[in-house]
């Protein structure tokens, strides 16, 4: 369980990254403040292109 839950924090730390560098520091900022639990989700379907270049799948 916490190799999974390590796993989905990198992944979103390289998403904010990814945003960051792309200008996108408004969406960043929102995907900071995510639930742990729910930021893929709900990452995938409100920017669903935006999370497939920041290498975010379902």
């Amino acid at each position: 369980m916490a190799t999974v839950m390590k796993e989905q924090t990198d992944e979103k730390q390289y998403a904010i990254q990814t945003l960051d560098e792309m200008g996108l520091n408004q969406i960043a900022n929102w995907l900071r403040v995510l639930p742990e639990d729910r930021w893929k989700t709900m990452f995938l379907a409100h920017w669903p292109t935006l999370a497939k270049k920041c290498g975010v799948r379902a």
